[in-house]
């Protein structure tokens, strides 16, 4: 696509990137709800509180290993407020 052809309102990569992303605290809302209306939602959203589930189940379980794994976009999309500690309710991992 040349310069002449791309739109000058809508979405594009300048209106994309006119903004800077702007990272949430995490900490400062309560999401179980929002969360638990996923359940009852489609696809991604559904996956999500589905996974939420199965975190809420991995934290009752005192023999299972916990360990996180975030997605690359997850701190390009703005989520990058995480400082390497997660509290369980028993102290910081």
């Amino acid at each position: 696509m040349n310069k002449s052809s791309s739109p000058t309102v809508g979405h594009n990569k300048s209106s994309f990137l006119n903004k800077a992303i702007e990272h949430i605290d995490i900490t400062s809302f309560d999401a179980r709800p929002i969360i638990d209306a996923m359940s009852k939602m489609s696809f991604t959203s559904r996956e999500t509180a589905n996974a939420a589930q199965i975190y809420n189940e991995m934290l009752n379980d005192k023999n299972c290993t916990i360990f996180l794994t975030l997605a690359g976009s997850t701190s390009a999309a703005g989520c990058n407020r995480f400082d390497g500690r997660i509290d369980c309710g028993y102290g910081f991992l």
